[in-house]
């Protein structure tokens, strides 16, 4: 999956990709495997606002929306025209 999205970005550059994953730790291990490829402004991290910094990954921190000292999900006030690749993570059934 890494690799897919490492080449998608490389051969079109306004490519835009959403990634979802069965569960938290599954979306913070795709982050975590992207995160030396790209910067914060390219990938976000989204994340649940009742999810606690203790549960994430302090790498991926910086690929995360935080206002006031909390995760914002939805309403992310970075500026998603620039990012390329959104992470979310979306229980399955």
């Amino acid at each position: 999956m890494v690799e897919l999205v490492l080449q998608i970005l490389a051969h079109h550059e306004d490519a835009h990709i959403l990634l979802t994953a069965p569960s938290n730790p599954a979306a913070d291990t795709l982050a975590l495997r992207l995160a030396p490829f790209l910067d914060n402004k390219t990938m976000l991290r989204l994340q649940s606002s009742t999810r606690t910094f203790a549960e994430t990954p302090n790498e991926i921190l910086s690929y995360s929306c935080i206002v006031n000292n909390s995760f914002v999900g939805e309403h992310c006030p970075r500026n998603s025209n620039a990012i390329h690749c959104i992470l979310i993570a979306r229980p399955c059934g």
